[in-house]
């Protein structure tokens, strides 16, 4: 899409929406479209990474400085796109949620001036040392659950920077809905569905929580269970989501309300 450019020196509000069902998309520049275009082919996804600064992948940097960056989920509508561009307030960023403290940070960035020498990585405001420039890097959060904001800071040859931040929630482990099917006094089956649409993830059994030899069963799961001849009618459950984080362990059965996990105490 082109439009003529009247804008004077400063910062602006750009905004694209993009509706593949209705088959249209429009450009508004500081609140108000500047162009339409309706009955196009659009694609169902726009790729792995969006190039940002630049007129076309892998052309020259395009000289633009970015303040403020969002994508939505769905497209705007024009008064949407005004209130936007009217607010002095940065767009809330909405937090990643992540079950594995463990995760990968990419930093795809370009100076105009040359390249970008080295790095900065932060957790809540923390920043680390330096480290030379790579496009990926491994960080990990802190283990308590709770919303994070991870930053880098990038530096160019000359010594400029600038930071970039987001949010990110560290949760546990969504758990799989649970039922319990063919109940008798002899025992029942067990049924396991994500309650994620298209989450993986696997369940382990066990008579006792430790879980000493049980092995992990791929999810959705149906699987008949005896009850032990003596002791409460449960049956030990812990999940495991695709990045192997592992949830706590619960007791399952008529008698879970019934169980008591046993005291350690120093024999005198």
């Amino acid at each position: 899409m082109t439009t003529p450019d009247t804008l004077v020196p400063g910062l602006h509000h750009f905004a694209i929406t993009w509706d593949r069902a209705k088959q249209s998309k429009a450009l508004y520049l500081d609140g108000t479209r500047a162009n339409e275009i309706s009955g196009v082919e659009l694609p169902a996804d726009v790729g792995a990474t969006l190039d940002l600064g630049r007129w076309a992948p892998g052309a020259n940097a395009a000289g633009v400085a970015f303040d403020d960056l969002a994508i939505f989920g769905s497209a705007l509508g024009p008064a949407d796109i005004a209130q936007l561009a009217a607010s002095a307030a940065p767009v809330l960023a909405s937090a990643a949620r992540v079950t594995d403290p463990n995760l990968t940070v990419e930093t795809h960035a370009i100076d105009d001036g040359g390249a970008i020498m080295s790095v900065q990585l932060a957790v809540n405001g923390v920043f680390g040392d330096p480290q030379p420039y790579n496009e990926r890097y491994p960080l990990r959060l802190p283990d308590a659950t709770g919303v994070y904001t991870i930053a880098a800071r990038l530096f160019d040859r000359a010594g400029n920077s600038t930071a970039i931040s987001t949010a990110v929630t560290l949760a546990q482990p969504s758990p799989p809905a649970i039922s319990l099917e063919d109940r008798s006094d002899l025992g029942a089956t067990l049924a396991m569905t994500p309650t994620d649409p298209g989450a993986r993830g696997e369940a382990q059994l066990g008579t006792t929580p430790d879980f000493v030899g049980a092995p992990w069963l791929p999810l959705p799961l149906r699987q008949p269970w005896l009850w032990p001849a003596s002791g409460p009618r449960v049956v030990w459950v812990r999940f495991r989501d695709a990045p192997g984080a592992v949830g706590p362990a619960q007791a399952i059965g008529p008698d879970a309300r019934h169980v008591y996990l046993p005291l350690a105490a120093w024999a005198r």
